[in-house]
């Protein structure tokens, strides 16, 4: 899953991290302000992020297997 990050002056500001579905906010110390589940925007924009990401992977899947099966194919007609 995605971990999205703002750094500002060399210290992590905001993490947004997709596979718990939290936001996390740091002041300029780097102390922690805010942790909180994810709101209905953020939510819909990880939803989205990982249908991409599973589509992705699956048309990987698919080539490979084309690739596989087009190469034995070529094999036995020669």
């Amino acid at each position: 899953m995605r971990i999205t990050e703002r750094w500002e002056d060399g210290t992590l500001r905001e993490r947004w991290d997709d596979s718990t579905r939290t936001y996390t906010a740091w002041d300029s110390a780097g102390t922690q302000t805010e942790q909180r589940p994810y709101n209905a925007d953020e939510n819909a924009h990880a939803d989205v992020a990982a249908t991409a990401a599973e589509h992705g992977a699956n048309k990987s899947s698919l080539e490979t297997n084309l690739e596989a099966d087009l190469a034995t194919t070529t094999r036995h007609k020669r």
